[in-house]
């Protein structure tokens, strides 16, 4: 689903609503994404430790924050718009 918000006080772009963390880096997209929180959450599974240290610190999947995914979106171009 996407809004758009129009108006002089709004900043692009901008993010309404979401649900759940992104995956972390280098866990192979999607399907990746899946059997990461499989092995995570089952301490029998084959991957368990491996996928345990690539969450560094505690792993929420069910987290989601829209200050800080707003806050993250404001440098987005900054360096593009620099040149």
């Amino acid at each position: 689903m996407y809004a758009f918000v129009c108006g002089s006080q709004a900043r692009y772009p901008l993010c309404i609503a979401g649900a759940r963390a992104c995956p972390p880096e280098g866990c192979g997209g999607p399907w990746g994404y899946v059997e990461s929180l499989e092995a995570l959450q089952d301490s029998n599974h084959p991957y368990h430790n491996e996928r345990l240290e690539w969450v560094v610190g505690e792993f929420d999947s069910e987290a989601f924050d829209l200050k800080t995914v707003n806050k993250r979106l404001t440098t987005v171009g900054e360096n593009t718009l620099r040149e």
